[in-house]
């Protein structure tokens, strides 16, 4: 029979639970609410391109055929799990209303990354007050701003961390359903986001370290989970790269010189413990180590594997994307394990000891602070939270006092870190609370600046975002020219369900990943794709390049006020044909500083005229010149206006001439020199 006393335990035990499941419920529901009302609807439209969209279209397509596709073409994209989830919301026929839907749904998954993590540290030992903590902490995190944009993160936490979770118990008690609980889960991760199929072999290797490095008692305990982890992968490989990883099979195109990758991890070891929070990252360091070296319990060991293996894979897989495609600090890779360092911390504060080696490391982060402020490193902030808060903070108080502010910051919890190293038993509650009311800071003003990123791409769009859907167009052809901004192009498609084609004139960038279509111009102007001559509407971008078109009228511009102006030409005859273009030609009317006219030929000679000016009476004359099929240069004075006209023969070959001018200045990013209207294109008489 129970003893008394042995009921009692149990009956506490399950009385804390009970207290400690309703509060995280309760915490899960007000970050997932704050998080929606706060950020979410703030946010005007997506601004984190283009993942944004194609998570987006691959619901629409989703709901609307069954099947994962993208502008009615089939999308090779194995990370079908959010668009899953978020295409009943497509079903609306609305795309705002299953914008915000998708952002409700969101913010509560990503809150729900505060259940595994609060399991993982009862699992370990901690106590209840403080595994709460550690919950408090994720919902804290500046990271679960990407819960209020439509990507895969949100879907993908809660399953890394629950399979995290898993993978420990099993480690801990191996048994069938154990297994087969981390199986499920990883598959989960991996089918929301490609990516954590690193937590195969991170389970693999940390059970033959759990086992104290004998493979054979690892392939007895776990061979289950092995066998189907290796039956998948035996899979994956006979179906071949391109099958299984879709658009991701780019991977095996990408290259990075030693230099870049160099770069890279100085950048990432650099900024990866302040991203981490700082003052737990010295005592967490600690906690690891003794997690595998010197664990009290099995869990412990397991642990410390997983969060070694898994923050090492993460990191790696950073490292590659900042070196081959982004140049960013990958913060949104990392911050899956930055809570497995919170329980180490817990590890830590419980058995206390190596005061000497915490403080120097607490040293050691103080002195990285304060010689390389963040504000150093925010043009590499686009996957940074971190960064865009630091962006915020130099943008409200300037560069000098942003960069003070944030190194002061980061040396204060690094000294909280050595001062908690004294008595870390008594003071590792302060330093949890004083890393969620730092998260909490971080977390508001990355929140501001992803509303303020929102709010100027929503600027730059028309005020009825789905403008082109309410002509009662069906199917439209993008059309991008040279310099064009890719951005406002996959923004008007995320909006325009019309929108089935985008085609590229030669030397025109890449608009995003799926069937982008080159187009080839026939000296006549004719416009031709694989499929034939273009001979539906178009949507030309009018950011940098003003074309013109025969066989069109044009229906309707965005251009007023716009900074990511289109053109909407519909077709008179069979088929559009360009009939003029001025590529460096802004639809503000700046010249950029070089660029080119060129003219499809006609049977008539006809009269190109441009009027160029400087309308800045402090610049000085500059000299435009051209080149090509005229050789000849202008001076223009400022506050003067020049009419230059150019006599184009008739033919059958395309007329082009180049400029180039002598001096320049900015706008934006842009060298430009004069104001011009775009060219008037006439008849000789």
């Amino acid at each position: 029979m129970e003893s008394a006393a042995a009921v009692r335990t149990r009956t506490t035990t399950h009385l804390v639970e009970l207290s400690d499941g309703l509060i995280l419920g309760g915490l899960i529901a007000v970050s997932a609410f704050l998080r929606f009302f706060l950020t979410a609807l703030r946010l005007p439209t997506p601004f984190y391109l283009p993942d944004e969209y194609t998570y987006s279209a691959l619901a629409r397509g989703i709901a609307e055929t069954g099947r994962p596709v993208i502008r009615n073409a089939p999308a090779h994209f194995p990370a079908l799990l959010e668009p899953l989830l978020a295409a009943p919301f497509w079903l609306t026929g609305d795309p705002q209303l299953a914008f915000r839907l998708t952002q409700a749904e969101h913010t509560i998954a990503i809150s729900l990354a505060a259940v595994p993590a609060y399991l993982i540290a009862r699992r370990v030992g901690l106590d209840s007050r403080f595994s709460l903590g550690i919950a408090v902490l994720v919902l804290a995190s500046p990271n679960l701003v990407f819960g209020s944009l439509v990507v895969a993160d949100p879907i993908a936490y809660p399953l890394v961390l629950g399979s995290v979770y898993a993978a420990i118990v099993a480690l801990e008690t191996p048994s069938r359903r154990t297994q087969l609980a981390v199986v499920g889960l990883v598959g989960l991760a991996t089918f929301a986001r490609v990516q954590y199929v690193l937590l195969v072999p991170v389970f693999v290797v940390a059970a033959v370290v759990v086992e104290r490095g004998s493979i054979r008692r690892a392939a007895r305990s776990f061979g289950l989970a092995t066998a189907v982890f290796g039956a998948f992968a035996t899979a994956a490989i006979a179906s071949g790269p391109k099958r299984v990883l879709g658009a991701y099979d780019v991977i095996f195109h990408l290259h990075a010189s030693p230099g870049t990758v160099a770069s890279q991890i100085g950048l990432h070891v650099l900024l990866l413990p302040f991203a981490a929070g700082v003052v737990l990252v010295p005592g967490a360091l600690v906690g690891l180590g003794r997690a595998l070296i010197h664990p009290s319990a099995k869990a412990e060991r397991a642990l410390g594997a997983i969060t070694t293996l898994l923050a090492l894979g993460l990191t790696a897989q950073a490292i590659f994307i900042g070196a081959t495609i982004s140049g960013n600090f990958g913060e949104r890779y990392l911050f899956y394990f930055f809570p497995l360092l919170a329980v180490a911390f817990g590890l830590y504060a419980r058995r206390g000891g190596s005061r000497g080696l915490v403080c120097a490391l607490a040293g050691l982060l103080a002195v990285l602070a304060l010689r390389f402020p963040l504000s150093h490193y925010i043009r590499r902030s686009s996957d940074s939270t971190l960064l865009w808060a630091a962006a915020r903070l130099v943008t409200w108080s300037g560069t000098s006092r942003g960069a003070l502010f944030l190194g002061v910051g980061a040396a204060l919890l690094a000294a909280l870190a050595a001062w908690v190293a004294w008595r870390p038993q008594k003071r590792g509650a302060v330093a949890l609370v004083a890393a969620i009311v730092a998260q909490l800071a971080v977390s508001a003003v990355a929140s501001s600046w992803a509303v303020g990123l929102s709010t100027v791409d929503r600027q730059a769009l028309p005020a009825d975002l789905r403008w082109l859907d309410d002509t009662g167009l069906r199917s439209v052809t993008v059309i991008a020219p040279v310099g064009n901004d890719s951005g406002a192009a996959i923004e008007e498609m995320l909006w325009n369900r019309s929108i089935t084609e985008v085609a590229l004139l030669p030397d025109a960038a890449l608009v995003d990943s799926h069937d982008n279509v080159r187009l080839h111009v026939d000296a006549n102007g004719t416009l031709t794709s694989p499929a034939g001559p273009v001979d539906g509407p178009v949507l030309v971008d009018r950011g940098s390049t003003w074309t013109s078109f025969a066989g069109a009228r044009l229906a309707r511009s965005t251009s007023g006020g716009s900074v990511a102006p289109f053109d909407l030409w519909m077709p008179t005859g069979t088929h559009v044909r360009l009939a003029a273009e001025a590529v460096g030609l802004r639809s503000d009317d700046w010249l950029m500083r070089t660029g080119w006219i060129t003219v499809w030929p006609s049977r008539a000679a006809r009269r190109v005229t441009l009027r160029v000016s400087l309308p800045d009476a402090r610049a000085a004359a500059d000299t435009i010149h051209f080149s090509g099929a005229v050789h000849t240069s202008y001076t223009v004075r400022p506050l003067q206006t020049r009419t230059i006209t150019f006599v184009v023969p008739a033919g059958t070959q395309p007329w082009t001439v180049h400029w180039n001018c002598d001096r320049y200045g900015f706008r934006g990013t842009s060298p430009v020199s004069f104001l011009s209207a775009p060219p008037r294109i006439t008849a000789v008489s």
